[in-house]
């Protein structure tokens, strides 16, 4: 196999990336090599930016499986794990050789060169190219020199206070991501507009993404529970069987004794599968196949390497499972209850992955629009 291509200097990252994969001339996605970049780049990118990059993988076309997927985007390699580390270490030493990376040492009498096979060459695609394309390009303006985001802007803004007498931040009269919102849950006026939920406050009007409310309750309920294995099990009447692919079942393996503390009981029926025979009780009314696969692709693809990691991704896996699908029509008593455990929780605001559940649109703001 080969790998060529293009990656981009970590002080041009932005927000949203041009990533783009090919195998053979064939575009693809690979949340796995994905991870494989990104952690290429660790410790050189500002949170929130991704890097860009154009690589191309030539490799025997028995090697791979293009038939997973219906789009057949998605392509299945016989080496992943020998790929991944190739791959990083390919984009490592590119930084490097170009004193992107100055902390890394890279001996070029080292570098992995896997030949193709003589016997099965590979074709190349006629491409067309454009000399005047940037992929870059950024609503009309190139920012070839863009910086990191300035750390430590609060600082200037403190003593400031907006008329409600919060502190004033991010350049608008909005509470920070630390501030809590005074809220009256009991007896504060609540209803549902589409998918969210309204409640006014002393700030303004709050509002609330219940799903995503609702998955930060119950990651940090699972969270507790793995932490003190007190997971609540409710048994199957019917076992159900999962079958796993031989990576998936060692992944499994390592991740089997958190799984029973938070309530799966799993038995292992042959060398690729498992019996399920109880689930834990917020799954009662779910099928856990799904489940159980949705958090086995979100280890492989995000990557753990503590228990920790893995119990948060668990965690999250089963919160976002077990949680009101959004758009739910929810009763008052429904609404208050999970208003009220969201607003015990440290940080209310986000979810773990970093999404919006909750938004205060300040009694200001809502008299400049009239």
């Amino acid at each position: 196999m080969s790998i060529r291509g293009f990656v981009i200097k970590p002080e041009s990252a932005t927000r949203k990336a041009e990533q783009y994969f090919f195998v053979n001339g064939r575009y693809m996605r690979h949340p796995y090599f994905l991870k494989a970049v990104q952690t290429a780049y660790s410790g050189m990118l500002a949170n929130d930016y991704q890097p860009s990059f154009f690589i191309y993988f030539d490799i025997d076309p028995e090697a791979i499986d293009v038939n997973i997927h219906p789009t057949k985007t998605e392509i299945k390699f016989a080496d992943e794990q020998a790929i991944f580390q190739i791959l990083m270490a390919s984009v490592r030493e590119a930084l490097g050789k170009f004193t992107l990376a100055p902390q890394i040492d890279f001996d070029t009498r080292g570098s992995i060169d896997i030949p193709l096979p003589t016997d099965k060459p590979v074709s190349h695609p006629q491409v067309s190219v454009d000399p005047n394309y940037n992929p870059f390009r950024t609503r009309g303006a190139i920012y070839p020199d863009r910086q990191q985001p300035m750390k430590g802007w609060e600082s200037l803004y403190e003593g400031i206070k907006t008329p409600s007498g919060r502190p004033f931040a991010d350049g608008v009269q909005t509470a920070t991501l630390t501030d809590r919102i005074p809220v009256d849950v009991e007896n504060a006026k609540i209803w549902q507009y589409g998918k969210y939920v309204f409640m006014p406050t002393e700030e303004g009007l709050l509002l609330i993404h219940p799903h995503r409310a609702h998955v930060a309750v119950l990651y940090a309920q699972f969270l507790e529970q793995l932490a003190n294995t007190q997971g609540a099990m409710q048994q199957l009447l019917f076992p159900e069987v999962l079958t796993l692919p031989q990576d998936e079942m060692v992944l499994m393996g390592q991740l089997l004794p958190d799984l029973r503390a938070i309530g799966f009981d799993l038995e292992q029926l042959s060398p690729d599968s498992y019996s399920i025979q109880g689930v834990p009780s917020q799954l009662a009314q779910q099928s856990p196949l799904p489940v159980l696969q949705h958090i086995l692709q979100q280890v492989r693809d995000r990557g753990a390497d503590t228990q920790q990691e893995w119990r948060e991704q668990i965690a999250s896996g089963l919160a976002e499972s077990a949680a009101i699908p959004s758009g739910k029509t929810l009763t008052d008593s429904e609404m208050r209850d999970i208003v009220t455990r969201l607003m015990a929780l440290p940080n209310y605001r986000r979810t773990a992955d970093g999404k919006t559940i909750v938004s205060l649109v300040t009694d200001e703001e809502i008299n400049k629009r009239f």
